[in-house]
């Protein structure tokens, strides 16, 4: 079990490199921040697809956003996707077990709508976005 300070030198060096990562991309207006994800206990659809995963349980629950970040696994940030509800709660249709979430984006289905169609279902991640906005 980690000691509280070792707990904050970690997250502050996953935030440095969520960051780094998302500075790459420079179309891209992000507004990092670490959010509280509750996990369904039935799951709506397969492992490693959390794209497709994600944008599906977002078209079935009007007003809810889909969003694009970063899971913090044994202390590597990857690119992940989940979605917001319109009650503001968090939701993660993939993945069980995971603590560390940091969105990045937060798109309405307005928003997606389009990246569907150019990019295709299941395919919109952080580079799609930027490369929409260039």
């Amino acid at each position: 079990m980690l000691s509280f300070k070792q707990y904050l030198k970690e997250s502050s060096e996953a935030l440095s490199h969520i960051n780094m990562i998302v500075g790459m991309y420079r179309n891209l207006d992000s507004n990092i921040k670490k959010v509280e994800v509750k996990h369904l206990s039935s799951k709506f659809g397969g492992a490693k697809a959390c794209f497709h995963n994600a944008q599906r349980l977002a078209k079935s629950k009007p007003e809810s956003f889909y969003v694009l970040g970063f899971i913090i696994f044994h202390g590597i940030p990857i690119e992940h996707a989940w979605v917001k509800l319109s009650s503001g709660e968090y939701i993660d249709s993939t993945l069980d077990g995971i603590d560390e979430y940091y969105s990045v984006l937060e798109l309405s289905q307005e928003e997606m709508e389009p990246l569907i169609k150019k990019y295709g279902d299941g395919y919109v991640d952080l580079s799609s976005v930027n490369r929409s906005k260039r």
